[in-house]
């Protein structure tokens, strides 16, 4: 896919954060003076986890006892409502953006979130390593979850040290979702905010 990149007159340093995903609507993110392209619900988002990493303090997310063991079908609506619950109020929402692929964690907007207080974008290859280590935590998250029985069905992918709460988090999606109503749902927000390029 082509890059797009839209000059910023405040700012023309500042490039796409998106670029290498061709999504065709824009928002300009004023505070931290670049766009994103997807949608201004992205780009709200990551202007709340740029301004949560930057506000962090070192505390490390937990898993409580009232999120559910995932055990099957049966219990998929309620394990992802909680999870949803421990996510957002986390880093701005980061853990929850990310498991859902929104445009606001791709790894240049990594670059942005990660950004000293000066806003210069930090290099790729480091934004990339922090977006891999919150795919970790979010994968040990993920594994405190889960039934004995679930954690054996995907022991395979776990032990080979491929920790990547993504995958897993659509391996276990795929396996235990079924047609609940969440994913119809994310599936017709898919396709809403989703364009055809002329």
């Amino acid at each position: 896919m082509t890059s797009t990149t839209t000059p910023n007159p405040k700012n023309p340093a500042a490039e796409n954060v998106l670029g290498d995903i061709g999504l065709t609507s824009t928002s300009s993110i004023g505070a931290l003076g670049f766009n994103i392209y997807g949608s201004a619900d992205s780009a709200a988002k990551l202007v709340a986890m740029a301004r949560a990493r930057r506000s962090e303090k070192d505390s490390e997310l937990k898993v409580n006892k009232t999120v559910p063991v995932l055990t099957g079908t049966k219990d998929f609506v309620t394990w992802r409502m909680m999870l949803l619950g421990l996510f957002v109020p986390y880093l701005g929402g980061r853990y929850w953006h990310l498991l859902q692929k929104d445009p606001s964690t791709s790894v240049d907007a990594y670059r942005n979130i990660f950004a000293p207080s000066d806003d210069k974008p930090i290099d790729r290859e480091e934004a990339a390593a922090h977006r891999s280590a919150d795919l970790i935590a979010v994968h040990g998250l993920l594994l405190q979850t889960l039934h004995v029985d679930v954690l054996q069905s995907f022991n395979e992918e776990t032990s080979s040290g491929n920790f990547d709460g993504g995958r897993l988090w659509d391996a276990l999606s795929a396996k235990y979702a079924g047609k609940d109503l969440g994913s119809k749902r994310a599936a017709e927000n898919a396709i809403r905010t989703s364009s055809l390029e002329p």
